[in-house]
């Protein structure tokens, strides 16, 4: 602040001042940078479930009215022991279900991570009580409550 009024003090000064001719002498002047926050954009909503991945291609999620799963391809975290119980894929696949919490799940078949749409970073999707964001390096989604984030560094079930 002190800087500022130093500078205002200074173009002051030199507005009273002409040049060697008596002409105006020009001063540059600087404006202040403005900050402005931007809103998170609304989810865009779906008639019926849908499936997404992200940019990178990381995370790929599959969202309906009562439920929503991401799958992870690449992931530096340890996730939790596998089940006995658990024949199939486990790991790399969180589910949550609408006012339930957030859990990995035993899984085979095809993967939302193939899905051809791609939702950009800062984007959402709504389907039924499900809405899923994109973040930078990760998918976060929620529904009544609960949910769970999904990324290559980390994931918070909740």
């Amino acid at each position: 602040m002190r800087a500022r009024s130093l500078l205002l003090a200074l173009v002051l000064v030199l507005a009273g001042c002409g040049g060697s001719d008596g002409e105006p002498v020009a001063v540059p002047t600087t404006a202040a940078p403005t900050t402005t926050r931007v809103p998170l954009p609304v989810p865009t909503l779906e008639g019926s479930p849908t499936s997404f991945r992200t940019p990178d291609g990381n995370v790929g999620c599959e969202l309906s009215p009562a439920y929503a799963r991401c799958d992870v391809k690449r992931q530096t975290w340890q996730a939790p022991k596998k089940p006995s119980d658990c024949g199939n894929s486990w790991g790399d696949s969180v589910e949550v279900a609408a006012g339930s919490r957030a859990t990995f799940i035993c899984w085979f078949g095809p993967s939302p991570l193939a899905s051809k749409r791609v939702l950009p970073v800062g984007q959402a999707l709504k389907v039924g009580l499900m809405t899923c964001r994109v973040l930078s390096g990760a998918v976060e989604c929620s529904g009544e409550g609960h949910g769970f984030r999904l990324g290559r560094t980390a994931y918070r079930l909740s």
